[in-house]
């Protein structure tokens, strides 16, 4: 995406816990815009983020349907996010 035109980074999340909350807030602190991408319907790392770090997602994509979210899928939601601001 960054290649394209959007500059994108991500942090991702492979173990929920035990998780480094100082250095998971102070990479979140670093960003402008925080878009949580889920594959569950409640979006529960989203809570677990806010509740660990005080930082709200300013916007969260899920997908629960029961397949994976492709890349392809991740490209265009993000971009779609990206237009509107």
């Amino acid at each position: 995406m960054t290649a394209r035109g959007t500059p994108t980074n991500f942090l991702q999340f492979v173990d929920m816990f035990p998780l480094d909350e100082d250095k998971v807030t102070a990479e979140i602190a670093k960003i402008k815009r925080m878009i949580v991408i889920e594959q569950n319907f409640t979006g529960q790392l989203a809570h677990v983020l806010r509740g660990l770090t005080g930082r709200k997602a300013d916007k969260r994509i899920n997908k629960y349907d029961g397949r994976p979210i492709s890349p392809d899928e991740v490209v265009e939601a993000v971009t779609k996010e990206a237009v509107r601001v």
